[in-house]
C-alpha cells in the first residue's frame, strides 16, 4: 500500500512566496473569471501528474464525512469545474469495478508524494479560501 503525505490547507496567514507562484505560474495572464478557471484547469491538470492515490474526505446526506482511498485518473470535464471548484475523476480503491466518480479536489486531505502534486493542491486551497465570496467584478 503507497503512502500519503497530507496536504496542507490550513493557512493563518498571507503568504507571499505562494502568492508570487499563483499569479506567476497558475493564473499568469488570466483576465476575468473564464481565464481564471481554465488557467487553473491547465496548473492542476500539468501539475498534478495522474494517475496517483489520494485520500478523499466524501460527504454524504445525513452522515458524517468519511476519507476513503481513491485512484484518481484524470481532472474532471471542464463543464464541471468552476470558479471556486476543480474536480477529479477517480474511482474508489475498495470499488471492485472502476467506474470513475468526481471528486472536489479540495476535499483531498492526502496524496502521493510528489513535490508538485502536493504544492499544486496547496496553492488551489490557498487560493480558494482567500477569494472573495463573490465573483470578481469586470
Amino acid at each position: 500500500m503507497k503512502t500519503l503525505t497530507e496536504v496542507p490547507r490550513n493557512f493563518s496567514q498571507k503568504e507571499p512566496e505562494r502568492e508570487d507562484r499563483i499569479y506567476d505560474e497558475a493564473i499568469v495572464d488570466a483576465y476575468g473569471d473564464e481565464e481564471v478557471i481554465l488557467s487553473w484547469y491547465y496548473y492542476l491538470e500539468e501539475q498534478l501528474h495522474f494517475p496517483f492515490i489520494a485520500a478523499v474526505r466524501v460527504h454524504s446526506p445525513g452522515r458524517s464525512p468519511q476519507t476513503i482511498r481513491v485512484d484518481m485518473q484524470a481532472m474532471g470535464p471542464m463543464s464541471r469545474c468552476g470558479y471556486w471548484q476543480m474536480w477529479g475523476l477517480g474511482s474508489p480503491s475498495e470499488q471492485e469495478d472502476n467506474t470513475l466518480h468526481h471528486f472536489f479536489l479540495s476535499d483531498i486531505i492526502e496524496a502521493e508524494a510528489d513535490p508538485e502534486r502536493l504544492q499544486a493542491l496547496a496553492d488551489w486551497n490557498y487560493w480558494r479560501r482567500n477569494q472573495p465570496d463573490e465573483m470578481w467584478e469586470e
